[in-house]
């Protein structure tokens, strides 16, 4: 994504996401005491129905949605809300394209708003959707963009791609071997509310599956993978890492004799 004009300040990774959990960028405008959130999403739905979603999780008496031409066809729409005193409006505006659907909320004062629609308008304007690649491979490294995160490959290592045929908007699963060793990356969108009981689940799917490749049972223990708490299942000549984070589920899996967790990292 493209940022807005300079006036706004912007926040990004952790500071974010301590604002609003799904949030990739926080915005603010100190001088007129506006601010601003950015999601970029996974979506199946129409743009209309996109953007309804957002109107009917905000809060406050919705005003009526209007088409409006950003980087791409957009739809917008506002909500005033009455809060401790304060007499608040958001103004939402939604783009849908490629299966990604992006939200940019604002809000301030209501006659905040009002007056500096344009500014909102123009703001809303410097973002688009990026033309990069979702996922890049070089030497050394691979990126996936769909997920959020990249792995350090050593060189001369072997690629495969192990993804179900048509599941690439929702889900991810890449393995690297060298001889015997093996690192492989696991991600998907998490597809129940209750993370801890699909966690559960993906943990025995790996012990499951692990069972005819290695020998005993698997010790569990807590650990880290990209600096975030995870479950570590161990094994004599294998660990598997697994956490949930955003609503998708991560996995690493590796050999003893193949690069450990800290090849594994968040993007943000």
């Amino acid at each position: 994504m493209k940022r807005p004009p300079a006036i706004w300040r912007i926040s990004t990774g952790d500071k974010a996401r301590a604002v609003m959990p799904e949030a990739e960028l926080v915005i603010f405008e100190p001088a007129k005491n506006l601010y601003g959130v950015v999601v970029s999403e996974r979506t199946t739905l129409a743009a209309d129905a996109f953007h309804a979603s957002v109107v009917d999780a905000t809060p406050g008496r919705k005003l009526p949605t209007q088409p409006i031409q950003l980087v791409e066809p957009a739809l917008v729409s506002g909500a005033d809300v009455d809060e401790d005193g304060a007499s608040l409006r958001y103004r939402m505006y939604t783009m849908v394209k490629d299966g990604r659907g992006l939200k940019l909320m604002f809000w301030g004062t209501r006659g905040d708003v009002e007056r500096y629609v344009g500014e909102l308008d123009a703001a809303a304007r410097g973002f688009a959707f990026d033309a990069l690649p979702a996922i890049e491979t070089h030497a050394g490294a691979y990126l996936d963009r769909r997920f959020g995160f990249d792995v350090d490959v050593p060189a001369r290592w072997s690629f495969v791609d192990q993804s179900p045929k048509g599941s690439a908007a929702i889900q991810t699963f890449a393995t690297w071997t060298h001889g015997p060793s093996l690192m492989g990356v696991l991600a998907l969108e998490l597809p129940v509310t209750d993370g801890d009981w699909f966690l559960d689940f993906v943990e025995q799917s790996i012990r499951d599956q692990m069972g005819p490749m290695v020998v005993g049972q698997a010790r569990r223990s807590e650990a880290t993978l990209g600096g975030q708490p995870a479950r570590r299942l161990s094994w004599p000549e294998l660990d598997a890492y697994v956490l949930a984070r955003d609503g998708y589920i991560y996995g690493f899996i590796t050999t003893a004799d193949a690069p450990t967790s800290q090849a594994f990292r968040f993007v943000d």
